[in-house]
């Protein structure tokens, strides 16, 4: 085992965390909350019952997505974080359940998360989904770019979108966004690019979502949509008519 790392609270997909609220330190890898109604009595999330019930979570590591875990750890009701190692260039699944003080386990389903480290060891850091949808429209302000962004089973939420441009052709670099739009619980996304370029000119955009930092990095996509620029006169009337009036 060569790296260290941490799970973070909003990593983990959303509602497969047994506590709510489960707070971890910056840089860690996430959580998120269990559903409301998924536990043998309604009164566990009960200040009073919480530490008497629920006194901890079972955590549990597998190295294939299909093979039962061995427990790895076993954390208080007050753990922040969980710390994880790695070979360089591996892969491990985790799972968590929780447990109650007589060391009864939880029945809800498993839900796996995937943890991978790259070449040198090194943890890496979880991405948010790609944006879905998106569209690009003219108007005589300019250029609008639109999208939406679903958050189920998202790894990690996004911090912003990232908006690129590539006009006619000229190949796209993601060093520097032509900008970027904040992330919100909103499903619908825009931002309007301005009126910079030429009469047919071919303008391509990419969105990509990034994640708070320390949390996640840029996810990769690649799906790009194109408009051709239309900066013609307007149309004429269409019918033209002259009434001569006698003097």
């Amino acid at each position: 085992m060569t790296a260290l790392g941490h799970f973070h609270p909003q990593a983990w997909p959303a509602d497969h965390w047994p506590v709510r609220h489960w707070p971890a330190p910056a840089g860690s890898i996430g959580i998120g909350h269990w559903p409301d109604g998924h536990w043998p009595t309604g009164h566990w999330w009960e200040a009073a019952w919480r530490a008497v019930v629920l006194p901890g979570i079972v955590v549990y590591r597998a190295e294939s997505p299909d093979e039962d875990g061995v427990v790895v750890a076993e954390l208080g009701i007050a753990a922040t974080a969980l710390v994880v190692t790695g070979d360089p260039s591996s892969e491990a699944w985790f799972y968590l359940r929780a447990i109650s003080c007589c060391g009864v386990l939880d029945v809800e389903p498993i839900r796996r998360r995937r943890v991978a480290f790259d070449a040198a060891g090194n943890l890496i850091l979880p991405v948010p989904h790609a944006p879905i949808g998106l569209e690009l429209t003219q108007s005589a302000a300019g250029v609008t770019a639109s999208w939406m962004y679903v958050t189920n089973g998202q790894a990690t939420p996004p911090a912003e979108f990232r908006i690129y441009t590539n006009t006619n052709d000229a190949g796209w670099t993601f060093d520097t966004p032509a900008a970027t739009v904040p992330y919100s619980a909103s499903q619908s996304f825009s931002s309007d690019l301005g009126n910079s370029w030429s009469h047919d000119d071919e303008l391509a955009v990419i969105v990509r979502t990034v994640g708070a930092a320390g949390v996640g990095e840029e996810e990769p996509n690649t799906d790009d949509v194109t408009i051709t620029i239309d900066k013609l006169a307007p149309d004429a009337p269409a019918t033209v008519s002259v009434e001569v009036i006698a003097s």
